[in-house]
């Protein structure tokens, strides 16, 4: 048989239970989904990929558009390669890159507080040929953030597969196209 909760345990749970449990209406569950993204990496979804700011969104689009003119699929098939594709850029150049920056950064400043701590523990610092020495290894070294590097080679990878398969698929022979009734042929998807 469980001890029964004393008059204090009892006080502060209904203390706690007065308090917020999360956002209710649909502003406040849209502002907080995000709350746990960290880099938006391995992000599926273009939502999340994108985000909700306008302008990143009109960015987004502008990508996609951009490749769409200058790879201009011939076919529905090629089109959902260079989507495919542009995402991966995507994801590539806003979310890879900037967090590898980060990454750096971070390593960086750590270097400057290992050399204040030395200070402070009364030990002599480096010197700055000993500093430049480091700072240029670790730029050389950069990032050894092992989620960080094997999403950067995942997304290496799905780059060039999706830019081989769009070379193999734009030197295939055309087919004629028999028009769908109902669906027109020069609809996009993006």
């Amino acid at each position: 048989m469980s001890e029964p909760i004393s008059l204090g345990k009892a006080e502060a749970s209904r203390q706690n239970g007065k308090k917020s449990h999360g956002p209710k209406t649909p502003e406040g569950k849209a502002r907080s989904r995000l709350n746990a993204l960290k880099h938006g990496i391995t992000a599926v979804h273009r939502s999340i990929v994108v985000g909700n700011d306008p302008e990143d969104i009109e960015a987004y689009q502008q990508h996609h558009a951009r490749l769409q003119i200058e790879l201009a699929p011939a076919d529905l098939l090629e089109e959902l390669v260079i989507v495919a594709l542009g995402d991966e850029l995507w994801r590539r150049f806003r979310h890879i890159n900037p967090a590898e920056q980060a990454a750096i950064r971070r390593n960086l400043q750590r270097l400057e507080s290992t050399q204040r701590d030395r200070a402070a523990a009364g030990i002599e610092p480096l010197s700055e040929d000993q500093l430049s020495v480091l700072r240029a290894v670790r730029l050389v070294l950069g990032v050894r953030d092992e989620p960080l590097i094997r999403y950067k080679i995942a997304n290496d990878r799905s780059i060039v597969r999706l830019v081989r398969e769009l070379e193999r698929l734009q030197k295939r022979p055309r087919r004629s196209v028999t028009p769908v009734p109902g669906i027109e042929t020069g609809e996009r998807l993006a």
